[in-house]
């Protein structure tokens, strides 16, 4: 395979032969049901576990059936890392096995990452585009105008496709579906979703899917019965109790604690000191069976788990790290970034890394064949995140990964929560609509953390237990209690609004007022009709910055949290 090497849109030129992946007779089986599904338009599912080849079955299918008749893709995901395993898998499945009619094709990625595109760019000569349904949203208007609205069929992909109830997707969706049906082409949108988790946790979401994929379920396969064919590897579950009881997350009262002081809190000195044992633990089972568990994957409880187990790792003389979605660290001011995390899965990817610890990063899309054994150190309610976490070490050596994985429990009643068998078809109860909900304010509060102190914390607890050692420590002055963090639309060189997500710091003196401030947004709003509009003009915005001052910040110029462009 050629490839013309562009960082955000190329063509990818066919290379003559058969394509070098051959399929399972699994995915085979699905694409006899999807060739028979495209007859028509159709809304559905395709439904195969973490590890069962998803991506490459789509890929393969919509090759043949799509972009090698000229028909357009539009394959879409809610992270960046998704939209990139499914552009390498587009350039590693170009043969003419697979595109006897074309020479090559045109493909285009979006996303709000540095190295993506923006829909601005997007061409009618783009035969299938890849991109974050965030970035989609917010230049809609170019996606119709420039791409769809030429269109008399299109294929829609959307991977983890369990996300689809989100109001942005089905937003995304209801355009794309909207604009063919308005000019005679209804039968011309063609959807496919891909999940290994075709569910939702929440018993008042068990209907919504079937709202989004109107055709229920295409095509799904068993856990169990991948794992009987070898082609993901055989599960041996181990159970450790370590007999501490933990707590998940941190409280918004924990949160609160942190407020002009010099000293760490005694509830935060109390949990990392608990924690401490507990870690030990972790990390004396993994060396003493470290010859069969590496390479390792753990899923810790949180950002502070997360640090603090890796310190201890590390203290062992285990080559490890960690990564986590979002945290900024207190003493640097730096967020841990993309960038950051791509490079040490990268590494873990490679060998270079022994052990690698997540928070709610890697139980999606990521693919780590490697993998010998995952850590359960975290609690969950959720079917999904558990079969997900599991799914990390299920690839078989048929599929590139081992024999064996082992599943290390730290955490009680997990093994019913394992969701072996996929449903052939969807819940549904009538009646089931959507309701949008309306988040509290306090769902927004984020955690600056040090990374540094934790890890020292970590240090001194895994040389003694007594907290005592805690109040010798200095702690940084005038913390803030937490952050309220959104996106607003912004307009940018391409004359598109771009998101740019804000983060505003609150202080003990500022956190009240923000608190009624946000809860009364909506009053202030409809107070000048400004519910459904998302860009304001300026002299609108200053009517609002006056009578938020008045009514909430009276006492603004002594504030030490306060600013105007907070507001």
């Amino acid at each position: 395979m050629t490839t013309v090497q562009v960082t955000y849109a190329g063509l990818i030129k066919v290379t003559r032969g058969e394509a070098p992946k051959e399929l399972y007779s699994h995915q085979n089986e699905a694409i006899k049901v999807l060739n028979k599904t495209n007859e028509g338009a159709f809304e559905g599912l395709l439904v195969l576990p973490t590890g069962g080849g998803k991506t490459l079955t789509a890929v393969h299918w919509l090759l043949r059936n799509f972009i090698n008749n000229k028909k357009k893709v539009l394959w879409i995901a809610h992270r960046h890392e998704l939209l990139d395993q499914a552009l390498e898998t587009l350039q590693l499945s170009a043969y003419s096995s697979l595109l006897s009619n074309v020479s090559g094709f045109r493909y285009r990625i979006i996303s709000g990452h540095p190295k993506h595109d923006r829909p601005v760019n997007i061409e009618k000569t783009d035969d299938i585009i890849i991109a974050s349904k965030d970035s989609l949203n917010s230049g809609l208007d170019h996606l119709l105008k420039n791409w769809v609205g030429d269109l008399q069929e299109v294929l829609l992909v959307v991977d983890e496709a369990h996300h689809a109830t989100a109001k942005t997707y089905r937003k995304l969706i209801n355009a794309v579906k909207d604009d063919l049906k308005k000019r005679g082409h209804e039968k011309g949108f063609k959807m496919l979703g891909l999940t290994a988790t075709p569910f939702r946790t929440d018993e008042s979401e068990k209907s919504l899917l079937k709202l989004v994929f109107l055709d229920d379920i295409i095509f799904s396969e068993h856990l169990r019965k991948l794992i009987a064919k070898g082609i993901l590897a055989e599960p041996i579950f181990e159970n450790l109790e370590t007999k501490i009881e933990i707590k998940q997350k941190l409280t918004a009262k924990e949160i609160k604690a942190i407020e002009n002081f010099d000293r760490l809190p005694q509830d935060i000195a109390k949990r990392i000191a608990e924690d401490s044992k507990r870690n030990n633990q972790i990390v004396a089972h993994y060396i003493n069976n470290r010859e069969r568990y590496k390479p390792l994957l753990v899923f810790a409880i949180d950002v502070i788990h997360a640090v603090a187990l890796n310190k201890v790792f590390k203290d062992k003389g285990i080559n490890s790290d960690f990564v986590v979605s979002s945290v900024k660290d207190l003493t640097t001011g730096t967020t841990v970034s993309a960038k950051e995390n791509s490079e040490k899965i990268k590494k873990f990817r490679n060998g270079e890394l022994e052990v690698l610890i997540n928070v709610e990063m890697l139980t999606e899309g990521i693919d780590l064949p490697n993998v010998q054994t995952v850590f359960l150190t975290r609690p969950t309610t959720s079917t999904i995140l558990m079969t997900q976490m599991i799914g990390r070490a299920l690839r078989g050596q048929k599929a590139g990964g081992t024999e064996k994985a082992y599943v290390v429990s730290f955490i009680d009643d997990w093994e019913n929560k394992i969701n072996w068998v996929n449903p052939k078809k969807l819940h549904f109860e009538e009646g089931a609509e959507f309701i949008e909900p309306i988040l509290p304010s306090g769902n927004r509060t984020a955690r600056l953390i040090s990374i540094e102190m934790i890890e020292e914390f970590a240090r001194i607890m895994d040389d003694s237990i007594d907290t005592t050692c805690l109040e010798e420590l200095e702690f940084l002055k005038r913390v803030p209690l937490g952050i309220y963090r959104f996106s607003i639309l912004e307009p940018s060189e391409g004359y598109e609004p771009k998101p740019t997500n804000y983060d505003v710091l609150l202080y003990d003196d500022t956190e009240e007022a923000y608190d009624n401030f946000v809860k009364d947004l909506k009053i202030l709003f409809q107070s000048i009709d400004l519910q459904d509009r998302e860009i304001l003009e300026e002299k609108e915005l200053k009517y609002l910055l006056q009578t938020a001052k008045q009514i909430y910040f009276p006492d603004y110029q002594t504030l030490l949290g306060y600013r105007d462009e907070d507001v």
